[in-house]
C-alpha cells in the first residue's frame, strides 16, 4: 500500500468532524464550496475519504468557518496526521471547546459493569492498544460484546479461533 493511500485512510476524524458540521450547519456541499470558493467536487473527494486537503487548504476552511467549530476540526486534522500506534506519543486536544461531539468520547461498554470497572477498561484499552497483537484480541472481544448484549463472553458460543 503506498503511503498516500496509507494517509487517506486515517483521515477519518478530519472527514467525519467536516461531515458532522455540514449536517450542523445545514450547509450542502455546493454551499460549502462556494464559501471556499473551490470545486464541489474537492469538498466531495474530502467527504468520501478519496482525497484531503493540504494544511494551506485547511486554513482556508478555517478560516471560512463559525470560531466555534474551528478547533474541533482542526483538532481533527491534526490527530489524523499522526502516523498509526504513535498516537500516545503525542497529544493534541483543543485548547477552546468546540460544537462538535467529542471527537475522543468513551466508547460504549456493557451497562453491567460498575463506573470503576468501565474507567479501567478503558485505560487499559488506550495502553494495549499499542501493540498490533492485543489490538487484534481486543477487536475480537468487542465484537463478541456487541453480539451478545449482555456483555458476558460465552466460551461455548464464541472462540478466539474465528
Amino acid at each position: 500500500m503506498n503511503p498516500s493511500a496509507n494517509n487517506l485512510m486515517h483521515m477519518h476524524r478530519f472527514r467525519t468532524s467536516l461531515i458532522e458540521l455540514l449536517k450542523e450547519q445545514n450547509w450542502t456541499q455546493q454551499e460549502f464550496a462556494n464559501r471556499l470558493a473551490t470545486d464541489p467536487a474537492n469538498v466531495s473527494r474530502w467527504l468520501s475519504g478519496k482525497s484531503s486537503p493540504d494544511s494551506a487548504t485547511v486554513g482556508r476552511i478555517l478560516e471560512s468557518l463559525p470560531e466555534g467549530y474551528q478547533s474541533d476540526l482542526l483538532t481533527a486534522y491534526l490527530k489524523d496526521q499522526v502516523p498509526p500506534r504513535f498516537d500516545t506519543v503525542v497529544q493534541i486536544n483543543a485548547v477552546e471547546g468546540g460544537k462538535l461531539k467529542p471527537l475522543d468520547s468513551e466508547p460504549e461498554l456493557p451497562e453491567s459493569l460498575s463506573p470503576e470497572l468501565k474507567k479501567q477498561v478503558v485505560y487499559f484499552a488506550k495502553l494495549a492498544l499499542r501493540w498490533p497483537e492485543v489490538r487484534k484480541i481486543l477487536e475480537l472481544f468487542y465484537a463478541v460484546a456487541h453480539r451478545n448484549k449482555s456483555g458476558r463472553w460465552d466460551h461455548r458460543r464464541d472462540s478466539l479461533e474465528h
